[in-house]
């Protein structure tokens, strides 16, 4: 595939202005970022998506006590690729949020 965004467009078959098409480098976008939001929230899943990503217990508490979206903040903090955040998601039971990247 080379690797590159526009490949990985093509071997996928995406229409353009699809999220994934949205990314530059492979990262995720805002618009991504929004997306997950509305799938992984109201519950404490997102915890166990936002330790995976390398968050410690004391900054999760911090972002669950300060923030509305906790999860909206721990992913504009970390800088992970599409296809990571796609297997953490995946690992942690959540195939249909996954399923949109």
């Amino acid at each position: 595939m080379g690797g590159k965004p526009a490949s990985v467009l093509k071997y996928l078959d995406l229409q353009p202005g699809s999220i994934l098409s949205r990314h530059d480098d492979n990262f995720v976008s805002p618009e991504l970022c929004g997306a997950l939001i509305c799938f992984v929230t109201g519950g404490d899943e997102w915890k166990e998506v936002a330790e995976r990503l390398g968050f410690n217990q004391a900054y999760i508490r911090c972002f669950d006590s300060r923030y509305r979206n906790p999860l909206e903040v721990v992913l504009t903090c970390c800088h992970t690729s599409v296809g990571e955040l796609y297997d953490i998601l995946v690992e942690c039971g959540l195939p249909l949020p996954a399923d949109l990247l």
